[in-house]
């Protein structure tokens, strides 16, 4: 830290050789003697060489320090001579005896008063150093010389040290359950060996007459052994490692099995990629790269000054001095400005010196800690992509690995900086401690060094933990791309749910691979031991020339043990990243804290992950499966399935419900299904389908229920820890419902469509006329607009427009009439004839005041599909498939829900601070939470689901379609939770004859939430008027407007939507069905601007339905129907009555339609004719899906369908 007190030269080039002046004693010409002197010798100024005229002239000068008394061979770095001391050491000693002489007798030849304090000591260190060199070759010069003897053998070690290393990994790949627990009981066996042997040992020599015991250091250790304490210790020793070992063998003997599983699933990966073992050698490489900057830079500090130069007080040629008083110019020195400007020294500020230092030693350990997380983001994302890939067999990334590094170059290196400057500021501390610790000491306070320890222990500590959470943290940022803190605080939240069995897997895993390390290591020291010590070869075979034969062994184990990290770190690492995407892989990681395993019985039934978990307090076996929808149809009996039956009859024949598959269980089923009567159903179908595999008692007892709304972490592990029993009557309720649409449906659409076929010609043409509880009341929607506007005829009407004039302000203004549209031409011009009559008009009522307009709604499944509808133009239907897609890939909260209003458990802050991480919406999110979250009492808790809100940021995963819904939910949930817009209004109330009249403006106060959601902001300019109550103000004219009455347009979607929801037609789950059935079908059209234009077909349907009986069409019918089926899901009404109640009312309107029908056959027949190609679009195909064995649970029909699609 202090620098160099050697007085410093400047040199224009180093040193290339060994010199001495000494040597220029023996030159007696003078001539000769000054070139020679002039070329060699080096001074603190070129003048004073002029000055040299003697031996003794230059004698003196180096007795002053202004001339130096020999040089080194140096190599030029950053700006300082650096001794070649590698070159030096290794050339021989010859060089030395040839061009130098001791230093020694410089030191005689100079005298012991030299005037260089400080070199004295320097320069008999270096003699010492040169006299081992010359005499004894030195420890240092003895270890360098074995190495330069051994390279190349020690290089063919490590080579095949590591082509061991690989075969080993590789060889896990195949038999590493065989390996590992060989491994362990070669261990155990050799611990019992050796306890054996060494307690043996000890009573063979404690029984000897002579017993040799010294307790005094021996140089030779052979002597060692044939002491009987020896192998005492040796044996208590290795006993208590065993005792040790048993201990924690039985302690993690279950572990030890989950271990085995992960390092079999990390070998894939990386037989998979290859190149993975190889990529440590860059991060070696930059900390090798950045030790020698360190270095470099530290001994460039050390030797860092301010130049000094002082004028001469007298110069000849015997004695000299400097004038300290008066400074000169040191760039003038050795030129004619100021030939008395001499260079005296260099002095340094200590304190500079030492910040600079602290800086230096701050940026080493940034810098190889920013490596360290650089070198474990690369092959957390290389692994990433090996998990991420679906079909591993072909898909695998080639270039996993440079692509990983692409990556982190490009979006992680701000998140690694974060990181690694963390760790750097402890490594810091602890490094500021250890040099005040080393300044104190010698202090004889106890508390001082109490004080040291306490707090370097605590570092240590805090060191490696923020390591450990950086690690994780690194892996997540690689995964998905999260920033640092978000990362970091998942880190924690996933560790700390269960720190024992992280740290104790994590524990066991890692000494598994030490274990292997352990084994190549002493198998090549041995080997090297044999080998360099001459015990495999002969004395005439091996020439051994080594000073000491352990220098190469020493080497070559420790670079081995070097290979072997490098190459498991990387097995180590990869074993902390496991994810996989889809949505029973996604909750079982979750459940099973990533150590699910999956296991694939065929193409056909789904995967099945199984892992380890706690279940009521106790180990337990996990397998989780997934269904593909229902696994049980509804439909008719056999004989009923046949159209030529009697149509009436399928109102009361028997139902079945047909098995798909049929599932096995051992001990509890958990049912994992969305939250809503739909999942209810599935869950009880599947219950049914694994009961007649269960062997005991008490059945409902072994069966639960998890409910959740999002597939994220907290929701998981939530619906986990509060486990419930599945709802008998809500499933009911889905039953009546889907026996209801089953019966009546397929009656009247049989009848319809047979009597079509049978009296029309053409029936042909229409394959299945359908009819739907659901789909007619909202056929009938569309067709009543149709309607209105075909029976819509333009009328022309007048009103009154006034203008008047503010003489305070000088302004004009149009106040609006507040009288009714006329229709009649004669009665106006009357009306306006009479008001013309008023010269000015008068102010019956001015008002202010504050207006608040609401931000939306917490979001629910309606609004989604009348938002995206309208402002997106996009179907129902595909918005939903949209919104589940979403929802599986965990970017949303479940969307299908009725729910308008927040829980009042819901943690804004958290969904918050997760979009705070995308840059598209942290701006906004910053302001909230700076103005604070505002939350209104509206909205409705249907008790479903809660709304739906965003759950992760997506930050550029998203595109086209799925950005734009997803972006609509955001802006939702974001203004839901904004300040309400506040404005000021100013009206005006005012009187002309017996007309009134009214003037509105409106100044906005704060945007509020408008500010975020354009569509809803208000813009009108405010313009107030100086009037107050009973003022005349001027009229500056009156005049006639004539319109024409417009006709409506047709129902939109968005539209359409808010009608079903308003009349209760279909549920949050059904609307979208209903409207894409009627398209299908050929009822409606989609016209531009998402317009339902109904077809010819649809609209003498629906005359038909209104003909006969208008219960067919009413909406109040299918409202009925709902609010009876909730009743039997609140179990209120049983489903039979229901069903039973709902029925007989539909065979009466059934009665009198197929007597009816016949009437207005013609209308249809109309249609037919119209229809361009007499198109189907009803007909659907369906595909059945199975449940597979030992199924535990899973999603239902539409999350695993958009998996299926997607990939």
């Amino acid at each position: 830290m202090s620098g160099c007190p050697t007085k410093q030269v400047c040199v224009k080039e180093c040193p290339q050789k060994y010199f001495t002046y000494l040597q220029l004693r023996s030159i007696f010409s003078d001539v000769t003697f000054y070139k020679k002197m002039k070329k060699e010798i080096i001074c603190t100024d070129d003048n004073i060489k002029s000055n040299i005229k003697s031996f003794e002239d230059l004698k003196r000068y180096v007795r002053f320090g202004e001339c130096i008394a020999y040089t080194v061979k140096s190599s030029p770095l950053l700006g300082r001579c650096l001794p070649s001391i590698a070159t030096n050491l290794l050339t021989s000693t010859n060089n030395s005896k040839k061009q130098n002489l001791l230093l020694n007798d410089i030191i005689e030849e100079t005298g012991k008063d030299i005037e260089i304090p400080e070199d004295e000591k320097f320069i008999k260190n270096v003699s010492s150093i040169y006299k081992n060199i010359k005499y004894k070759k030195g420890f240092i010069g003895s270890i360098i010389e074995d190495i330069y003897l051994a390279k190349w053998k020690i290089l063919i070690f490590l080579i095949f040290s590591a082509i061991v290393c690989l075969i080993y990994v590789n060889a896990l790949r195949i038999l590493g359950e065989i390996i590992i627990w060989g491994t362990l009981s070669i261990i155990f066996i050799s611990l019992i060996l050796g306890v054996a042997f060494c307690w043996h040992q000890y009573k063979i020599l404690l029984d000897e007459e002579e017993i040799f015991n010294e307790h005094h250091m021996n140089p030779n250790m052979r002597s060692y052994f044939y002491m009987p304490n020896t192998w005492k210790y040796m044996g208590c020793c290795i006993s208590i490692i065993f005792i040790i070992f048993c201990i924690l063998f039985l302690l993690v003997r279950s572990r030890i099995k989950i271990a085995l599983l992960i390092i079999k699933e990390t070998n894939k990966a990386i037989c998979k990629m290859p190149n993975l073992l190889l990529f440590p050698f860059i991060p070696f490489s930059l900390n090798i790269l950045c030790f020698l900057v360190f270095g470099t830079l530290s001994i460039w500090i050390s030797t860092s000054g301010k130049e000094n130069c002082f004028r001469f007080i007298n110069n000849n040629s015997k004695s000299f001095s400097f004038n300290l008083n008066e400074t000169c110019d040191c760039d003038n020195v050795g030129t004619s400005i100021d030939k008395y400007c001499h260079f005296f020294n260099i002095t340094k500020d200590e304190k500079i010196i030492r910040t600079m230092q602290f800086y230096n030693l701050f940026a080493y350990f940034w810098s190889t800690c920013f490596i360290s997380g650089f070198h474990n983001t690369v092959i957390a994302g290389a692994i990433g992509s090996y998990y991420w890939t679906y079909n591993k067999k072909k898909n695998i990334p080639k270039n996993a690995v440079s692509s990983s590094i692409q990556r982190t170059l490009r979006y992680h290196l701000g998140s690694i900086a974060l990181g690694s400057l963390i760790i750097s500021l402890v490594k810091f501390i602890r490094a500021i401690l250890q040099y005040l610790y080393n300044n104190f000491k010698g202090s004889k306070y106890k508390i001082i060094k109490s004080l040291y320890c306490l707090l370097s222990c605590w570092f240590w500590i805090l060191e490696n933990f923020l390591k450990f959470l950086t690690k994780n943290s690194y892996i997540i940022i690689a995964i998905h791309g999260t920033p640092f803190w978000t990362s970091a605080k998942k880190a924690i939240s996933l560790v700390s749910q269960n720190i024992i069995r992280v740290i104790v897997v994590n524990r066991v895993s890692s000494i598994l691979l030490f274990i292997g390390k352990l084994f190549i290591t002493i198998f090549f020291a041995f080997i090297s031991y044999k080998f360099f010590s001459n015990n495999l070869f002969d004395e005439e075979t091996f020439d051994n020339n080594f000073n000491n034969y352990l220098t190469p062994v020493i080497i070559v184990t420790m670079g081995t043990y070097y290979i072997a990290d490098l190459f498991f770190d990387v097995y180590e690492f990869v074993l902390m990243v496991a994810e996989k995407p889809s949505l029973a892989k996604t909750i079982s990681r979750i459940l099973s804290n990533n150590t699910a395993r999956c296991v694939k019985n065929n193409e056909k039934n789904p995967p099945q992950f199984h892992f380890k978990g706690i279940f009521k307090n106790n180990s337990a076996n996990f397998i989780m499966t997934s269904t593909y929808g229902h696994i049980k149809e509804i439909t008719f009996e056999k004989e009923y399935v046949d159209w030529r039956i009697d149509d009436y009859k399928l109102f009361d024949c028997p139902l079945v419900k047909l098995n798909v598959d049929k599932s096995t269980f051992q001990e509890f089923l958990m049912i994992y299904y969305d939250n809503d009567r739909e999942g209810e159903n599935i869950c009880f179908e599947v219950i049914n389908a694994c009961k007649p595999s269960f062997k005991k008692q008490n059945f409902n007892d072994y069966i639960y229920r998890a409910r959740f709304s999002a597939l994220t972490e907290e929701h998981i592990k939530n619906s986990m820890n509060n486990l419930t029993k599945p709802n008998k009557n809500e499933s009911d309720s889905v039953d009546a419902l889907h026996e209801l649409d089953l019966r009546i449906g397929c009656s009247f659409t049989r009848f319809q469509t047979k009597y079509i076929k049978k009296h029309i010609s053409q029936g042909h043409m229409i394959k299945c006329l359908s009819f739907g509880p659901c789909q007619t009341p909202t056929l009938n929607f569309c067709v009543q607009r149709y309607k209105d506007i075909q029976n819509h005829s333009p009328k022309p009407y007048w009103r009154i427009k006034l203008t008047l004039r503010d003489n305070n302000l000088n302004v004009e203004f149009n106040p609006r009439w507040m009288g009714d549209n006329c229709f009649d031409n004669e009665i106006f011009k009357e009306k306006i004839k009479f008001l013309r009559k008023n010269k000015s008009a008068q102010v019956v009522e001015v008002e202010r005041k504050n207006v608040l307009k609401n931000p939306p709604k917490a979001l629910n499944t309606v609004e989604l599909l009348k938002i995206c509808s309208k402002n997106l133009s996009i179907s129902p239907s595909e918005i939903m498939i949209i919104a589940e897609n979403l929802y599986i890939r965990g970017f949303i909260s479940y969307p299908r829900t009725e729910t308008s209003m927040y829980p009042v458990d819901f943690d804004f802050n958290d969904t918050l601070n997760k979009l705070k991480n995308d840059n598209e919406w942290r701006s906004i999110v910053n302001n909230i939470l700076e103005k604070g979250i505002c939350l209104s009492s509206r909205g409705k808790d249907k008790g479903d689901h809660p709304p739906i809100t965003p759950v992760k940021a997506s930050k550029g995963v998203l595109e086209g379609q799925n950005k734009e819904v997803y972006d609509v939910i955001v802006r939702n949930f974001l203004a839901s939770i904004m300040n309400p817009c506040e404005y000021e209004t100013y009206s005006i109330k005012l009187l002309l004859g017996d007309e009134s009249f009214i003037y509105y403006t409106r100044r906005i106060i704060d945007l509020g939430y408008t500010s975020f959601i354009k569509n809803d902001e208000v813009s009108e300019p405010f313009m107030p008027l100086d009037v107050k109550k009973d003022d005349l103000i001027d009229v500056v004219s009156i005049r006639s407007e004539k319109n024409t009455t417009k006709s409506l347009s047709y129902l939109t979607e968005s539209e359409l939507i808010s009608l079903m929801e308003q009349n209760q037609i279909g549920t949050d789950a059904s609307i979208a069905g209903h409207i894409s059935n009627i398209i299908e079908r050929n009822f409606v059209t989609v016209e531009r601007g998402r317009k339902l234009v109904p077809t010819l077909l649809g609209i003498e349907l629906i005359n038909i339905y209104e003909k006969i009986d208008q219960c067919l069409i009413s909406s109040q019918t299918r409202a009925e129907t709902e609010k009876l089926l909730f009743e039997i899901s609140t179990g209120t009404k049983s489903k039979d009555y229901v069903v039973s109640i709902i029925l007989d009312k539909y065979k009466i309107i059934f009665k009198k339609l197929t007597s009816e029908f016949y009437r207005y056959l013609y209308l249809i027949k109309n249609a037919i004719n119209e229809m361009p190609n007499g198109k189907n679009f009803n007909e659907k195909k369906t595909r059945k899906r199975k449940i597979s064995n030992n199924s535990l649970t899973s999603k239902k029909n539409e999350n695993t369908k958009t998996i299926k699609r997607k990939r």
